[in-house]
């Protein structure tokens, strides 16, 4: 087995340091490897290729990557997007979900206005609707009510 630890910023407990920044756009990145047997401190260095910006997005899920305007009909799909998006929806709307073998049904009337408006289950029902129709193969698991 092995394990992997990264750390944003410095780490009190190890003295490990965070994400630095370096000039030319660059960052250095420190990463623990370790097994039961052994560890090591891994330092990477990379460079972004967007804006930082841009690179954010990548980060968000895709759900709120819609709901801040991202069009989801005109970026590139994925087959992860399937499995991203689900967890997603684990995670956003629980109380929406119900399971039936390896489907997932969304009920948008059991989301509370609340947890999310109106405005935004919409967006986000229009968006899955578009997924299972134009993906089928990959959104098998999803039906929406």
């Amino acid at each position: 087995m092995l394990s992997c630890t990264g750390y944003m910023c410095d780490d009190p407990y190890t003295g490990a340091p965070g994400v630095e920044t370096l000039p030319d756009g660059r960052y250095r990145v420190t990463a623990r490897l370790a097994t039961h047997n052994a560890s090591a401190l891994m330092s990477f260095t990379f460079r972004l290729l967007d804006s930082l910006d841009k690179v954010h997005l990548a980060f968000s899920p895709l759900l709120v990557r819609f709901l801040s305007g991202t069009d989801y009909r005109l970026r590139p799909v994925k087959v992860s997007d399937s499995g991203r998006i689900r967890n997603e929806l684990q995670t956003m709307l629980s109380q929406a979900l119900e399971y039936d073998g390896d489907r997932i049904c969304v009920h948008f009337d059991r989301v509370d206005d609340k947890v999310m408006p109106r405005q935004n289950q919409a967006l986000i029902r229009e968006a899955l609707a578009w997924y299972k129709t134009s993906h089928p193969m990959w959104f098998g698991w999803l039906d929406l009510d």
